[in-house]
């Protein structure tokens, strides 16, 4: 079970260096910066509750089942 869970946390290390390998420091804060505009908070509700089996509307009903 070790060695696996050891596999399996370089292969998730490895998969986050990949995926963020041109990211820097500025992007990130670039990001956290627009994560209050309505665009972005949206955006993520929506996503996230896309997940849920739930939908959000422009109407501010976030979180209920429609």
């Amino acid at each position: 079970m070790i060695q696996e869970l050891n596999k399996f946390e370089a292969v998730f290390r490895d998969s986050l260096k990949t995926a963020f390998i041109n990211v820097d420091p500025e992007y990130i804060d670039a990001l956290l910066d627009k994560r209050d505009l309505p665009e972005f908070s949206d955006g993520w509700m929506d996503g996230s509750l896309s997940g849920c089996g739930r939908k959000s509307n422009k109407l501010g009903n976030r979180g209920k089942n429609q």
